[in-house]
């Protein structure tokens, strides 16, 4: 019977675990397409200007 409640705890502790690294990784993914849309909005402006200094 002791082993089965260390067993619901462990199982309940995983979850939750599994539920945190799952949250964090979307707000990563979202964080990474945010910075990956802003460099790419941006990438006109810095190559003309990559361009002008080399000219």
């Amino acid at each position: 019977m002791q082993d089965l409640q260390y067993m619901d705890a462990l199982i309940m502790v995983l979850k939750k675990l599994v539920s945190m690294i799952t949250e964090k990784w979307l707000f990563l993914e979202k964080e990474l397409n945010a910075m990956l849309d802003s460099f790419l909005e941006n990438l006109p402006d810095l190559w003309h200007n990559y361009l002008n200094r080399c000219a």
